[in-house]
């Protein structure tokens, strides 16, 4: 079992993103996608929503957001509210939304919400992968009855009924893109869609229309590779995750860690105290994510005529600002591997020792 990333809502929300929109043409096909919404991920979508949210911002959430939002807090009387919240306090963490959505993934639909614990034991051929299997949902044990009382609470049934419209439409937009910006990566990365999804029965994609701005997370669980997306204002998708994935056995390889984690060390220590770096403290982490921004950008900017070092300079001050002063640094690294016939993978050591004199030209923090 390989559980990976909750992308920090709050770094994304202030970090542009490239994204392939639904207006793409799918002049491509990847197979094993299936795009899920259910009951169950809503109610806890919704709960959390109410748990971890204080204060409402018009200017900060898409319609759904306000409707959903201003439908709870008239339905719900003060005194859940509140309850609500007091449930929630003690849970928040960086790994709460996620670990929370593996557990609405493990449970039986409304309006009885109950974990399948049993049934998860048993799909595990050993105690030590059930036993971490596990682990994850450790101080959640409640949570599942506390979503049934919820459930009931909110009149879910009749606000996921009202929500079906703005779920259909971002179901049918997002059918439409997946596959091609998936396959955009691969084609960029050069890695064979065979390798890709080795050991992988199916990818589901799975729109959270009401969560925090920007918020991902890309897990591999049970041999079904998950990319929960929140869309804003418009319903558009990017392979992030994926690219995680497609660059692990070069950036999580032990050949490259000291390396790799050198480059970053530089990094970090000329951008202390930016969100980079508070929310990637590992240099390993913190180059991963560097790398696949740059690709981000790379292959979107691929698919609309551009190349790699050409850039909108923009794109990449917000980044560096943000502590994510390699993307730009990688980014012209690209511009040579876009004019090389090779794979990434075959590119990878030349990337390295570009970012290695690069790296070591950057300021050295110098506060006492």
């Amino acid at each position: 079992m390989s559980l990976k990333r909750l992308v920090p809502a709050v770094l994304l929300a202030i970090v542009w993103t490239p994204v392939l929109t639904a207006a793409h043409p799918p002049a491509r096909t990847l197979h094993k996608i299936e795009v899920r919404n259910d009951e169950t991920l809503f109610t806890m979508f919704a709960y959390i929503t109410i748990g971890t949210f204080d204060v409402f911002d018009p200017g900060k959430m898409p319609p759904i957001k306000r409707f959903v939002w201003h439908r709870l807090d008239r339905t719900l009387d003060p005194a859940v509210k509140r309850r609500v919240k007091d449930e929630c306090r003690p849970l928040l963490s960086r790994m709460f939304e996620y670990n929370a959505t593996m557990l609405a993934l493990n449970c039986t639909p409304p309006p009885d919400i109950r974990f399948l614990r049993q049934e998860l034991v048993e799909s595990y051929q050993d105690e030590a992968s059930a036993r971490d299997a596990l682990a994850m949902f450790s101080g959640l044990e409640s949570l599942p009855e506390r979503l049934t009382r919820f459930y009931r609470e909110a009149r879910i049934p009749d606000l996921y009924s009202d929500c079906a419209p703005w779920y259909d439409d971002a179901v049918a937009k997002l059918e439409s893109v997946v596959s091609n910006g998936i396959a955009a990566a691969l084609g960029y990365l050069k890695v064979p869609e065979s390798d890709f999804l080795a050991g992988v029965d199916k990818v589901v994609i799975i729109p959270n229309l009401i969560g925090p701005r920007g918020s991902a997370m890309g897990p591999v669980w049970r041999r079904v590779k998950y990319d929960v997306q929140t869309p804003w204002d418009v319903i558009d998708y990017s392979a992030h995750e994926f690219v995680h994935d497609m660059v692990a056995p070069l950036t999580r390889s032990e050949k490259n860690r000291a390396a790799l984690a050198a480059i970053a060390e530089r990094a970090m220590n000329s951008a202390p105290q930016t969100p980079a770096v508070q929310y990637y403290p590992d240099p390993i982490d913190y180059f991963d994510e560097s790398l696949v921004r740059a690709v981000d950008i790379a292959v979107a900017a691929r698919e609309k005529g551009g190349a790699s070092g050409n850039r909108d300079d923009a794109t990449l001050s917000a980044m560096a600002r943000r502590g994510f002063v390699l993307v730009p640094l990688i980014d012209k690294a690209l511009a040579v591997y876009e004019r090389a016939n090779g794979t990434f993978a075959e590119f990878f050591p030349a990337l390295v020792e570009k970012l290695e004199s690069a790296a070591g030209r950057l300021p050295r923090d110098r506060r006492p």
